[in-house]
């Protein structure tokens, strides 16, 4: 999924010889905000975590869509493959919950071309729907999201940013480059009181010595 990029913490690194319970664990006692964005000539994972939890892990390639165990093991696996490049950017806490609810929606319309989209009709739809989730707005390498409550758009996300910015206006910026194409992405409401750590239901330490056992055996 793309998504825009936060507050560059680390560029990105070959991680390969980084011990990731060692990071897991020092992002949590930090309370970390944010995500961290793995990409190799396979596939793409991130791992986002939201106030020192670890909310959702994906990764996604041209064979298959993985969710949190799955895709933890994955991205330990292609980590120590050498093949993987790691980045990590932080953002405020209120922008990963929305970015939660987006990870974790439906995509209802995918590469629409803004060109031929009537936007005040579907600014219309979406309120009159009380629409919740997210549009996705690319161009080119430029990603923005447009964050949407009961139809009404409360916040904008675009790459360089760490807040909520209060700027929700589809009609600006990346919408009208050459080419701006719109995901619509319905999403969950009302999970901050319910927002899961996957490192209470998943036995991280098993998956690292997993990984690491498949690594020495290749």
């Amino acid at each position: 999924m793309l998504l825009p990029r936060g507050k560059l913490i680390k560029d990105e690194f070959n991680p390969v010889r980084m011990n990731w319970l060692e990071a897991i664990q020092k992002l949590q006692s930090g309370r970390f905000s944010g995500y961290l964005n793995c990409r190799d000539l396979r596939g793409w994972g991130l791992v986002l975590f939201v106030s020192g939890r670890i909310a959702a892990v994906r990764f996604v390639d041209d064979h298959e869509r993985l969710a949190n165990g799955g895709a933890l093991d994955r991205i330990f696996d292609r980590s120590l493959s050498g093949d993987t490049m790691l980045s990590i950017y932080r953002l405020a806490e209120a922008l990963a919950l929305e970015l939660y609810g987006v990870i974790n929606g439906e995509t209802l319309f995918s590469a629409q071309h803004l060109q031929l989209l009537d936007i005040p009709h579907l600014l219309y739809t979406l309120k009159r729907d009380r629409f919740n989730g997210a549009l996705r707005v690319a161009a080119h390498e430029d990603v923005a999201l447009i964050f949407f409550r009961e139809g009404s758009p409360v916040g904008f996300f675009h790459d360089g940013g760490t807040d909520l910015e209060q700027e929700a206006e589809l009609s600006r910026s990346l919408a009208w480059q050459p080419g701006a194409t719109v995901d619509i992405i319905a999403g969950p409401s009302g999970f901050a009181n319910n927002l899961p750590d996957l490192s209470e239901s998943l036995d991280l330490s098993q998956l690292w010595q997993r990984a690491l056992a498949r690594a020495r055996n290749r």
